[in-house]
This record gives C-alpha cells, structure tokens and sequence, in this order.
C-alpha cells in the first residue's frame, strides 16, 4: 500500500510541474556600444587636406600592427612607417592650427596623431 501510495504521490508532483519546453530562454539584452553608437565624421564631412592624410594615417597603423617574422619582414615595416607615419607626423601641426575650432576634424586628428606620436619617429 505504501508503494501505491508513493508512486501516486510521485505522479501528482509530476503533473503540478510545469511543462518543459525546448526553447532556451531568450538572451539577455545588449548593451549599447559607445564606439558603435558615436557618429564618425564621413569622408565628404572631412576637409580634402586632411582626408588626404587618411591614407597615410590608415597605413602607418596597419603596419604598426604588423609582426617582423624575419629581417625582410622588418625592413619592409621600417619602410612603411618611415613613408607614412613621418609625412603624417609632419602634416599634423599645420592641420590641428587650421582646423582648431572644428571638433569633428580635431577628433579625427587627435587619434591620427596618437598613431603618429607612437610611430612616426
């Protein structure tokens, strides 16, 4: 009788559960990324001076990524570096006088002339 009345006591507690469904719950929300979300300046927004420093800025921060496997590797880096982060270098002070009171260009230029002061020696 004991065992009836276990079974059914298993049974009920079974059936007061609800059902389990196959979907996993749903994610948690994103949160919203700064970097993402802050509008960035577009090409045509950009004084031609200074989107014609984009290349170079652009390419002295690939290369100062790049890894010297070997020695060819290395002086083909070094070349880079000297013909684009130099001129860069160069070209920054002149720009960030002339543009001093526009702040969407004097954004773009302070993070060109971190790359610049770190690569441009």
């Amino acid at each position: 009788m004991r065992a009836i009345i276990l079974v059914l006591s298993v049974v009920l507690a079974a059936c007061d559960r609800p059902p389990v469904t196959a979907e996993p719950p749903p994610p948690p929300p994103q949160r919203p990324s700064a970097v993402a979300d802050a509008p960035a300046p577009s090409a045509a927004a950009l004084p031609a001076d200074v989107e014609a420093q984009r290349a170079n800025a652009e390419t002295c921060e690939h290369f100062a990524g790049e890894e010297p496997y070997d020695a060819d590797r290395l002086r083909e880096i070094n070349a880079a570096l000297a013909d684009t982060c130099k001129p860069l270098k160069a070209a920054l002070p002149g720009l960030k006088a002339k543009y001093a009171d526009d702040p969407a260009v004097t954004e773009v230029l302070a993070a060109w002339e971190e790359i610049a002061q770190a690569y441009g020696d």
